[in-house]
């Protein structure tokens, strides 16, 4: 009977051991995170915000600490919670005092949600074909491709690249070249890859007192835009498809409420040296305007600068398309603004499309002073976003999660 009794009260023992650890591990196990999570949330819907996840720890208890261990992981998740919440309040409020600055026409860039990449496809498979009697596909061989007027090589002519001119120096109306570029690896819309990009470029304007024949030389990367010669405009419709096919069709009304969440950016709308470049929105959305930019916003969608807006060396005082002189706004700026939408200065000749919808469509314009033309126009657009010049850094935060190990 006596070692019954003792087997039973060891056996009562490290059942109530089990119990213990289980209650234990269940207890450990449901860790309290609310705050935290609610604070990640806010985090990741606030634009601008770099969140930036440094993994999961794991800490060693025991059956007479795990309790004490337990309070201590919440007690840290809630500081990293009002820590993550107070810079979020601080760069909110300092956002609001800015956007009180701003006119109706003018988005702030830390506002812009962006759900669109179209990112540098140098995998690309590109194909072409004519869609007017009144051009034609010239080989990489012609000498008109390789100089202009002056003899000078001109920009972008590779074997891989494509040179389409009209046939008589006069407007090209309608449809003139479709390209479609597929195999792409790098675009996307909220997570959905994009396969295939189809443009087509149609309505040439001829500069009125060029007599050379309008021309556009298109590069096999649809990241890098194309060029336009002897023209003072040209429109491009976009055309993104998903992987199953589909057209993407972009909802008007994205994570704020208020605008969709895709932007097109039109950077580099130089004006100087008697031209004036511009990009007019010709589907549904809106522009913006970037707070000191030269470039404002004209009939509805119409992006360009009334004012020239570059200068460099020994030509301090340059001319819009107009005879505008310099714009004031670059009195401080430094010349090399226009070496890219990561410069910090790109927001001077540049602004903003937010498009929704299947497709989008884009008019880009060169005015010449007295009709004439200065040869070429690089023309070019991107979902990359400028830099603000609000001086407001957006928050970069980190966080973790911990768990607890019996």
């Amino acid at each position: 009977d006596e070692v019954n009794q003792d087997y039973k009260s060891q056996v009562t023992n490290l059942n109530n051991q089990v119990q213990n650890y289980q209650n234990a591990k269940s207890v450990v196990n449901n860790i309290n995170n609310s705050d935290l999570d609610s604070a990640i949330r806010n985090a990741k819907s606030t634009p601008g915000v770099k969140l930036i996840n440094d993994g999961t720890k794991t800490i060693t208890a025991t059956m007479d600490n795990y309790a004490d261990k337990k309070a201590e992981i919440e007690r840290s998740n809630k500081k990293q919670a009002d820590d993550i919440n107070a810079q979020l309040q601080q760069y909110k409020s300092a956002l609001e005092e800015y956007k009180k600055k701003l006119t109706s026409d003018e988005i702030d860039p830390n506002e812009i949600k962006q759900l669109l990449i179209l990112g540098n496809e140098t995998s690309a498979r590109m194909s072409w074909e004519s869609l007017t009697n009144n051009g034609e596909f010239i080989p990489n061989t012609d000498k008109y491709i390789y100089h202009d007027d002056d003899g000078h090589l001109r920009g972008g002519v590779t074997a891989t690249n494509i040179y389409f001119r009209a046939k008589s120096s006069a407007d090209v109306q309608g449809n003139i070249l479709k390209v479609t570029y597929d195999n792409l690896k790098n675009s996307s819309y909220n997570g959905q890859k994009i396969t295939k990009i189809v443009q087509i470029y149609h309505d040439i304007t001829k500069t009125p007192n060029d007599p050379e024949i309008p021309a556009i030389l298109v590069w096999s990367n649809p990241f890098n835009g194309f060029w336009y010669w002897h023209s003072d405009a040209i429109s491009v419709d976009y055309h993104l498809y998903l992987e199953n096919g589909e057209e993407l069709n972009i909802p008007s009304t994205g994570l704020d409420g208020k605008h969709s969440d895709a932007w097109i950016t039109v950077g580099s709308l130089n004006s100087g040296s008697w031209r004036t470049e511009g990009a007019a929105l010709e589907s549904t959305g809106k522009a913006y305007e970037f707070n000191g930019s030269t470039v404002t916003i004209h009939n509805n969608n119409w992006l360009y600068s009334d004012n020239a807006n570059e200068w460099y060396p020994g030509n301090p005082e340059t001319f819009s398309a107009s005879g505008n002189k310099n714009d004031s706004k670059i009195a401080t700026i430094p010349m090399a603004w226009d070496t890219g939408l990561s410069n910090p200065y790109a927001y001077i000749g540049a602004g903003v499309f937010n498009i929704f919808g299947k497709g989008y469509s884009i008019r880009y314009t060169t005015d010449h002073a007295n009709g004439k033309s200065t040869l070429e126009t690089w023309a070019n657009m991107s979902t990359s976003i400028v830099k603000s010049n609000s001086g407001i850094i957006p928050p970069e935060i980190h966080y973790n999660y911990t768990n607890v190990a019996l």
